[in-house]
């Protein structure tokens, strides 16, 4: 089984038919061999739609098109006793319709004020790193990233040394490595039972390319860089990732080469591609 995981512009020109190609080949997944899934990420882009931008009355239509699209499965990151649980693989494979995940993350979405507030400080802070040093994004982008985040694992490793120290009195205890990890244990073949731990340093890794101005996002869309590292935490537990965000696709590439997660990150078109490839291969088997 092959779990599939779309980004919210992808879904977005599904849901819309923007992309008639695309549509073609999602509507004829052979659903025995693909899991669509979503996740939490996907319905805090939803709730910012509402929060931020008025548009309440596209909640509904796109969380009943969601469920429709997945069959109600959602990665989450721990167990719900109310929520029934398919699969434990670091994450947890859940069978929830999307308007009950949207009620516990519009419920608490005063808790994301302190994270866009500090995704806009990190992307200014990146422009100002360019114009101090006189880099702008072109040049930027073709920095050895690799390199640099070889250079930040000392520090990685320290802040999660403090990390995992502060959440050891809190619920997510359980979650915990018994001590944070080596610089050969910085792998996502370690740390992806460790769902606490994996989040931060997917976060901090996304948190280092804003401040290296690697595929910016401009100060404006600090809400979709925000939502952007939400995804590639959870899309790491899946084998393809799809997005038509250039930017998003080529920082995702970078962490996870660098973490060597194997998930496959494709654009939209690449997606068509991969698909008809791989049903003609099963057509001619």
């Amino acid at each position: 089984m092959t779990t599939l995981y779309l980004d919210h512009n992808v879904l977005i020109d599904i849901q819309k038919r923007r992309r008639e190609d695309l549509v073609a080949r999602i509507n004829g997944l052979n659903r025995s061999a693909f899991d669509v899934v979503f996740s939490p990420a996907h319905i805090e882009e939803v709730a910012a739609l509402r929060m931020h931008h008025g548009h309440a009355d596209e909640v509904a239509p796109f969380l009943d098109f969601l469920s429709r699209l997945t069959h109600n499965r959602v990665l989450l990151p721990y167990p719900r006793r109310s929520v029934a649980q398919v699969e434990q693989r670091g994450i947890y494979l859940s069978v929830e319709h999307p308007s009950e995940t949207f009620g516990r993350v519009i419920g608490n979405y005063g808790n994301n004020a302190f994270a866009e507030a500090h995704q806009r400080e990190k992307i200014t802070s990146g422009i100002a790193f360019g114009e101090t040093h006189g880099v702008d994004s072109r040049t930027s982008n073709t920095m050895d990233i690799a390199h640099e985040l070889d250079a930040l694992a000392p520090k990685l490793i320290a802040i999660l040394d403090a990390n995992i120290a502060a959440m050891r009195g809190s619920p997510l205890a359980p979650y915990l490595p018994s001590c944070a990890p080596s610089r050969s244990q910085l792998s996502f073949a370690h740390l992806a039972r460790y769902f606490p731990v994996h989040e931060v340093v997917i976060e901090k890794v996304f948190e280092f390319m804003d401040l290296l101005n690697y595929y910016p996002n401009k100060p404006k869309q600090y809400l979709s860089g925000l939502h952007d590292t939400t995804h590639a935490i959870y899309a790491a537990y899946c084998d393809v990732f799809v997005t038509n965000d250039a930017g998003l696709r080529h920082r995702t590439l970078a962490a996870y080469h660098w973490l060597g997660v194997k998930t496959r990150v494709f654009t939209g078109a690449e997606f068509v591609e991969y698909l008809d490839a791989r049903n003609a291969s099963t057509a001619s088997a």
